[in-house]
């Protein structure tokens, strides 16, 4: 202590200041110290530093190894801090006063540490700008935003390698992306706080089970059809005023097809429609929304009515010339008779010849030996019958072998002649029957 103390005294008097003591407290241009040793201006140690380097105004210029908590500091480092109890702070400023101090900083001073007040974060000078200790230094952060200091480099996720086209590359065979997911609802709120700069805005509607992704001014489901949209359980148009074209680009109508269409839930997958045709399972009602449950088509107009095929007599002919059960009833207008025909499934017959409001019993006896033999009509009613009086009776004689064991029979009364149409049969006997209408030959 005497040695230091004596040390301390030569100092004052070579340097001019003066030595104070106070109890077992020295000061060095300080009457009154307060600690061990008070200096009161700057300090320099070390034998290479002492009497030849001005230490900075209260400061210190140190040029051996310091040790601060240990006796020991360690022989590899200039600074060794020793603590189980207290750590470390070093300077700590906010952002803009950190932004004004690397203003006059420079390459001389890279690696100076701050702690930033505002970041909670500690950054060092790299020689030109500040860097976040611990930060990844492809990355940069903007407040909560993130983006890499390169902005032309390319992302890769579970590669090394990303594609040379692609911004972001992601690669895996058992992992896929997940994208923000949210309701309905909140999607709806979401977007009314986008608008044209989010454009290409990607989320997951978990109530539509589907990704919407925002055009600019509206959301639009992943994958939809532009063309058609859904409402509720229903499919339509969305553009009212188009039109639907299956096999042709060109629809003129509402709805075109260029081919044949099957109609029904027995005929759809079943039956092949006529080249052009269509084939209906169900009811039909043209001019009605409700075709009569007993009517297989309903035609419904007061200021329209039906035309059906129109042809020749020559083209009725070619239509049907021989027997054909199967297509009986067939209904054709001829233009040269000018009167309308029906297929019997034997031949074409016209309406002309049948008479309304005439109703009776007639009894049919015959004794054919031969087929074609005539009989005898009796009217066993009592009302007459083209001139047939009740309970009369006529002889009925061939007038035409159809073939097929069928004879055309046919008496005149008066002006008009009573025609039966019979398929012939061997034996004999009588029957009865009920006549609604009477054939005018």
């Amino acid at each position: 202590m005497l040695h230091c103390l004596r040390l301390l005294v030569l100092c004052a008097f070579l340097f001019g200041h003066s030595l104070t003591t106070q109890g077992q407290n020295f000061g060095i241009g300080q009457p009154v110290p307060v600690s061990k040793l008070d200096v009161n201006g700057n300090l320099t140690v070390g034998a290479g530093y002492s009497g030849t380097q001005a230490a900075p105004a209260n400061g210190a210029l140190i040029e051996g190894r310091v040790g601060i908590g240990t006796a020991t500091p360690n022989a590899n480092a200039q600074l060794d801090i020793s603590s189980t109890t207290r750590g470390l702070l070093a300077p700590r400023m906010t952002s803009a006063q950190r932004n004004t101090l690397g203003g006059s900083m420079a390459l001389a001073d890279a690696a100076m540490l701050v702690y930033d007040t505002n970041e909670n974060a500690y950054y060092f000078w790299d020689g030109v700008q500040w860097e976040q200790v611990g930060a990844d230094t492809l990355w940069d952060k903007n407040g909560n935003d993130l983006f890499p200091q390169d902005l032309n480099a390319r992302v890769g996720i579970g590669t090394a390698a990303p594609n040379s086209h692609a911004v972001l590359d992601i690669a895996a065979t058992d992992k896929g992306v997940m994208g923000p997911r949210m309701t309905s609802a909140q999607r709806t709120a979401f977007g009314t706080v986008l608008g044209s700069t989010e454009e290409s805005m990607l989320v997951y509607d978990t109530d539509e089970s589907t990704y919407f992704y925002w055009d600019g001014t509206q959301w639009s489901p992943i994958g939809a059809d532009t063309i058609w949209t859904k409402v509720n359980n229903h499919v339509q148009l969305v553009a009212a005023g188009d039109s639907v074209g299956i096999g042709t680009g060109t629809p003129a109508s509402k709805l075109a097809v260029n081919g044949g269409v099957s109609i029904g839930t027995g005929y759809a997958a079943l039956h092949a429609a006529p080249a052009n045709g269509l084939l209906v399972e169900g009811r039909i009602g043209v001019g009605t929304p409700t075709p009569s449950a007993k009517a297989i088509m309903e035609l419904s107009s007061t200021d329209l009515g039906f035309l059906p095929p129109r042809m020749t007599t020559a083209q009725r002919n070619t239509l049907q010339s021989a027997a054909n059960p199967a297509d009986a009833g067939m209904l054709v207008y001829d233009t040269q008779e000018e009167k309308y025909f029906y297929w019997d499934g034997d031949q074409w017959r016209d309406f002309v010849g049948f008479r309304s409001n005439i109703s009776g019993i007639v009894r049919l006896d015959w004794n054919w030996g031969v087929l074609g033999a005539p009989i005898r009509v009796e009217l066993t009613g009592t009302t007459s019958i083209l001139g047939i009086a009740p309970g009369a009776a006529v002889i009925v004689t061939p007038k035409a072998d159809l073939g097929d064991n069928r004879i055309l029979y046919g008496a005149m009364q008066g002006s008009d002649s009573v025609v039966f149409y019979c398929r012939g049969f061997a034996g004999g006997g009588a029957t009865n029957l009920n006549v609604t209408y009477i054939f005018i030959y």
